[in-house]
């Protein structure tokens, strides 16, 4: 891991999807205005992680942030094994954290320890009883998609129940054949969560623990957001390691709002300005820690 000297310019290396790696990043900007040394490392899942990050010189930065476009989730093990076995620098977020947050599973977790969540179940790869499975759910309408997934694999206008279109994820009714077959034919392979379409998709970012902004600010029905502060601040706590920064997405179910997931594999937290500038301001510091 890499200190940063007295009086240099702490270096902050920003991971995107390699075919990503000279597209603009409104998080550079705010970096170099808060004095960081910011360079920009290519991600290929088809590659191999230490000879690739090895060639960008990873182990000189201060910190890593993973930046989307990302890529898939699904290559994203290999990444945060090397990133383990190398410790070649500090991840914010650090990897124990990224490793709970890709799988959707941990919706179960937070639910177990008192924090409102969407309902949420996980049919295991390979179930020879998936269609059993879907026909316990209690809901008649239903969100089916990969347990896996990042934050910016999520962004969109579909029927995902944060708001977002999770990979291969498919809306319908619980007794829909395309809905069953969507099921079977996604946990042939992977695990599967199933939970109720939800209503009212909106998000907060959180840096370092505090909220920085709501992630759609500015939108007309806002209003008093402490529930939805309460609900976030209650999943960091259940959070295995260090948050550095994170999505939560939050939905209304039954009435409430309840946490539908937590983003902190590449998040994407928009362009507000206050989100940016916190961000920059809280990597700097890892930077120089």
């Amino acid at each position: 891991m890499t200190t940063t000297a007295p009086g240099a310019a702490p270096r902050v290396g920003l991971v995107t999807a390699a075919h990503a790696v000279d597209a603009p990043d409104p998080l550079e900007a705010a970096l170099e205005a808060a004095g960081a040394s910011v360079g920009r490392l290519g991600w290929d899942p088809d590659a191999d992680p230490s000879a690739a990050l090895a060639a960008a010189d990873a182990a000189s930065y201060g910190v890593l942030v993973l930046r989307p476009p990302l890529g898939e989730a699904g290559h994203l093990a290999d990444l945060l094994a090397w990133a383990a076995a190398e410790r070649v620098t500090r991840l914010a977020n650090p990897a124990d954290l990224l490793r709970w947050a890709v799988h959707r599973g941990h919706l179960t977790e937070l639910g177990s320890r008192g924090v409102p969540v969407l309902p949420t179940r996980v049919v295991p790869a390979a179930s020879d009883d998936v269609l059993d499975q879907l026909a316990e759910c209690p809901w008649e309408e239903l969100v089916v998609s990969s347990a896996v997934a990042t934050g910016a694999e999520d962004e969109g206008g579909g029927d995902g129940p944060g708001g977002g279109s999770p990979p291969a994820a498919l809306t319908g009714r619980r007794d829909d054949p395309a809905v069953l077959e969507h099921a079977a034919l996604l946990a042939a392979t992977a695990d599967v969560v199933v939970q109720p379409r939800a209503t009212s998709p909106r998000s907060l970012v959180l840096v370092g623990g505090a909220l920085v902004a709501p992630a759609d600010a500015g939108r007309a029905e806002d209003g008093d957001r402490s529930a939805d502060l309460r609900a976030a601040l209650a999943a960091l706590q259940v959070a295995p390691a260090r948050v550095d920064v994170v999505r939560v997405r939050l939905v209304d179910h039954d009435g409430i709002g309840v946490v539908a997931a937590v983003d902190a594999v590449a998040p994407d937290v928009g362009e507000h300005p206050r989100v940016l500038e916190a961000l920059a301001a809280h990597l700097v510091g890892l930077a120089r820690a």
